[in-house]
């Protein structure tokens, strides 16, 4: 295999992104753009309930493998599931950690598009077992271990699918990280990738709640390991780890400081390797705009997580560890990067959501004015409009009549002809194409920049 090939396989972005022509700007720019969004864009429709695959399911594995979504009896306990089948050796398994609304929720289950393999999601059934309960860590109750009962089921789905152990993943962040190891431990060479997970879990912020809901004590387990998973790191060498932590989450190194304590080393920024673990921290500070435990993985860190998966023995090795620590350091600072824009993103959009506060009063109604992809910026990111929208955004003037009476990003698009009365608006231009235009038709009614408008890009 050629060093090309080599990446093509390892970085599945490559092959979507390459041999690219250049031949106009404009087509350039839009050719590079559908390349990536190949790979980025996926239907959403795949994992609502109208858009399930297979079906409530008597669990029949010989009978036929569901694709889509899907919900199962197995072993008396429901699953809820999203399975994508993809040729390649490997078979991840998705696991998700809190939830605080009542809907299912498939944690990277969009990774499909450019993961090395199938894809199963499996949605923890303790949130649906219990009501009021946040995080449930896949643990069941006193002889009920459900961290057993999805380990079964993944080993009878691999074995019809024709998945060997080793080629299995099993993937989770924080909650779901936490169930990882366990569920990794009944099948012989599976593999874990932990991010920002819990190791201890009744040193978890969340512990005393979820004891009380759920009637169990994470002090004492007595029908297995379920509240520490430094068992099953110290104690199943079968299983490669890989524990990836944010150094500007306290309470997850916290955690991580458990596993040096228990296994007595030392660590250092970027990767750690002793025998089957690999503990990779990196630097997201985004604190105090946004939570550094959630500040994780992207897809284009993903791309280097499958690296490490499919490259770990040659750890083993000092020249290719040393080789890995510079190349990982440098995805370190990809990694910090990425996320302190997203802080200063948010940092931004308090401040500017509090002078469009004073700018605008309590009188004027906000429309954006261009409903492209800077639009979705504005209202998803900047505004937050799906959580506070507390700008009362309403509407979207586009210059397109094909698009009027449509929606974009849960706003109606109106076409300038059906603005009544423009003095009562305050018009943020969101697009950077047509800018200019823009600006000269609000100019040509009687609107003053700041006064009456502003364009997007002041706002991010």
């Amino acid at each position: 295999m050629s060093d090309t090939e080599e990446y093509e396989k390892t970085f599945p972005v490559f092959p979507y992104m390459k041999d690219i022509p250049f031949m106009s700007y404009e087509q350039f720019a839009d050719a590079v753009s559908e390349a990536r969004n190949r790979i980025l864009e996926v239907d959403r429709f795949l994992i609502s309930p109208k858009g399930n695959g297979g079906g409530i399911l008597e669990w029949e594995i010989s009978d036929r493998i569901p694709v889509g979504r899907f919900d199962t009896d197995f072993q008396g306990i429901h699953l809820e599931c999203f399975l994508h089948r993809k040729p390649g050796k490997r078979l991840y398994i998705m696991l998700n950690g809190a939830n605080s609304e009542r809907e299912t929720r498939f944690s990277r289950w969009s990774y499909f598009s450019f993961c090395e393999g199938s894809v199963l999601c499996i949605a923890d059934p303790m949130l649906k077992m219990y009501e009021s309960l946040m995080l449930g860590w896949y643990y069941g109750k006193e002889e009920l271990n459900l961290r057993r009962v999805v380990a079964d089921f993944v080993k009878e789905l691999a074995g019809s699918m024709g998945v060997p152990g080793e080629d299995i993943v099993f993937v989770g962040s924080s909650g779901g990280g936490a169930a990882t190891f366990e569920c990794a431990s009944y099948i012989t060479g599976s593999r874990v990738v932990a991010i920002n997970p819990q190791i201890v879990l009744e040193e978890y912020y969340y512990a005393q709640e979820f004891s009380r809901i759920t009637g169990n004590n994470l002090r004492t387990d007595l029908y297995g390991h379920r509240n520490n998973a430094l068992y099953y790191i110290r104690r199943h060498p079968h299983n490669p780890y890989l524990i990836i932590a944010n150094l500007r989450s306290s309470k997850d190194m916290e955690q991580i400081g458990n596993v040096k304590e228990l296994l007595q080393i030392d660590l250092r920024y970027g990767l750690n390797r002793y025998d089957n673990l690999i503990i990779w921290l990196y630097d997201a500070d985004v604190s105090p705009a946004l939570n550094p435990h959630e500040a994780q993985e992207y897809y284009c860190i993903w791309f280097f997580i499958e690296y490490l998966l499919n490259h770990a023995d040659g750890l083993r090795s000092q020249a290719m560890q040393d080789s890995f620590d510079c190349m990982y350091r440098l995805v370190n600072e990809f990694w910090h990067d990425h996320w302190y824009q997203k802080r200063l993103q948010k940092e931004m959009s308090h401040s500017w959501a509090e002078l469009l506060k004073r700018v605008v009063g309590t009188d004027r109604e906000v429309v954006l004015f261009g409903g492209g992809t800077m639009a979705g910026r504005i209202l998803n990111e900047a505004l937050d409009v799906q959580d506070s929208n507390f700008l009362r955004i309403r509407y979207i003037i586009d210059n397109d009549a094909a698009r009027a009476g449509k929606e974009w990003c849960g706003c109606t698009v109106k076409h300038p002809s059906e603005m009544e009365s423009w003095d009562r608006l305050y018009v943020l231009i969101a697009t950077d194409r047509f800018a200019s235009e823009i600006r000269r038709q609000l100019e040509d009614l009687g609107l003053t920049y700041k006064k009456d408008f502003i364009y997007g890009t002041d706002l991010i």
